[in-house]
């Protein structure tokens, strides 16, 4: 019995002495951070026969309290076919919860192959600048529906990639009878899919006389590298074991993403 005590004693005395040590362990490291940079930051998604709309905001320090990141005063340019054009400022849209900050109320057709491009420049003479080149939209061919024994419903889309280019999707379902909120939204290339008749899909999210917008995004290989990177980044933000990852832009001066987005869109009623 004495043995257990006199044991017990020496690992209690043994526990205590290391954790008084430990305290030689702590040292208060000063890390000298760079000098962080604001730079522009550009979005903006070209559509066609649609209004240009472009949000400008600014890049800020991580460790910096939160302020309205909006450029307010610049010069925002976009150019095609040969002619430039200045944006003027722009409302918000409330209805779509979208704002962009400046807009050009002119539209245009583009053609396969056309080249848009912006350039910025603010008060404090940053200057940022991209290009998009457009690419013609793949066609839905139809759309699906199937019924579970619950009486939910999902939806298929049906289209043919096409054969001799390599294409970048992005798929989204937003349902209209309910609040317009976004049901699917996804992006894919046509590494497993090129050539062929295919469908994207959604899961049993949907009910009789849903109405349904149902859009096929044929984007840009820089957009769908910003989105994947733009993912990553969100991915691994706080966690102190994930990779760092480095959102991919198009913007030489600045940050954000200047795309086309073309479309094949369908509103559908689910019977």
């Amino acid at each position: 019995m004495q043995s257990i005590f006199r044991n017990t004693y020496i690992w209690i005395f043994c526990v205590a002495l290391l954790l008084c040590s430990c305290n030689n362990f702590t040292k208060e490291v000063e890390i000298k951070l760079p000098e962080f940079k604001s730079q522009l930051v550009i979005e903006a998604y070209i559509e066609d026969n649609k209004p240009i709309k472009v949000a400008l905001t600014e890049t800020q320090n991580y460790f910096d309290t939160l302020k309205n990141p909006f450029v307010e005063i610049a010069n925002v340019i976009f150019s095609y076919n040969g002619n430039s054009y200045k944006l003027g400022k722009n409302f918000p849209d409330i209805r779509n919860r979208k704002y962009f900050n400046f807009a050009l109320n002119d539209s245009f057709h583009f053609q396969e192959g056309d080249m848009v491009y912006i350039s910025v420049k603010d008060i404090n003479n940053r200057m940022a600048n991209a290009q998009s080149r457009w690419i013609n939209p793949v066609k839905l061919d139809s759309i699906g529906f199937s019924y579970n024994q619950k009486e939910q419903a999902l939806i298929t889309a049906h289209f043919k990639d096409p054969i001799n280019a390599r294409n970048f999707y992005r798929f989204r379902v937003v349902n209209l009878s309910d609040s317009n909120k976004v049901k699917q939204d996804f992006f894919t290339d046509d590494a497993t899919i090129n050539g062929t008749k295919t469908a994207f899909g959604t899961g049993f999210n949907f009910k009789k006389g849903d109405s349904l917008e149902i859009s096929l995004f044929n984007i840009p290989q820089d957009f769908y590298t910003f989105l994947e990177t733009a993912n990553a980044a969100i991915g691994s933000n706080g966690n102190p074991f994930a990779q760092p990852a480095v959102i991919k832009s198009n913007v030489t001066g600045g940050s954000g993403i200047f795309t086309v987005v073309p479309y094949d869109r369908k509103i559908f009623v689910l019977p």
